[in-house]
């Protein structure tokens, strides 16, 4: 008797943990939908007031999310037609990253017939893309896929790519 009591409590707390994980995964996607309003609200307020001007290719904008091991996150909304500079120097990087093995202008992340792109400036240390176990070098433009880790100078960086149709704002 005292086994199917205790099985049954098991059972529910296996469910409960569960039901548990699965909430907060839907909550790290509706924060990080959030977080892609925000930008959009913060960057393209004019082109979101006057949308009847703008059309629908214009008004989907992909997001760039890069997550370190410590679970910071910063998400990037691209402009088609400007790069996403990585490098050692604020004032022409906007993804900055301060240490000795990354260049002043390390790569850049292009968006390229509707896919992400990165591509090395010849930097010394190179730059690396992790794809499940390989792990490739950059040699010109490699395209990146949704979970790749983007490796420079040492740090690894997670990719997340969404796109957000600023409509739905």
């Amino acid at each position: 008797m005292w086994k199917y009591i205790l099985a049954t409590v098991l059972a529910v707390i296996v469910a409960v943990i569960i039901i548990v994980i699965a909430k907060k995964k839907k909550n790290r996607k509706a924060g990080r939908l959030n977080a892609a309003a925000i930008l959009l609200r913060e960057v393209h307020l004019d082109d979101v007031i006057s949308r009847d001007k703008t059309s629908e290719m214009e008004r989907i904008r992909p997001v760039l999310e890069l997550s370190w091991k410590d679970d910071r996150r910063q998400s990037y909304l691209f402009d088609p037609i400007s790069p996403i500079r990585v490098g050692r120097d604020p004032n022409r990087n906007q993804i900055c990253i301060r240490k000795d093995s990354v260049g002043a202008e390390h790569c850049i992340l292009v968006m390229y017939n509707g896919a992400l792109t990165v591509q090395d400036l010849d930097s010394r240390n190179g730059t690396f893309i992790k794809r499940g176990h390989k792990r490739y070098r950059v040699n010109g433009r490699v395209y990146v896929k949704n979970g790749d880790r983007l490796e420079v100078g040492g740090l690894s960086m997670k990719i997340n790519l969404f796109m957000f149709d600023s409509a739905y704002i």
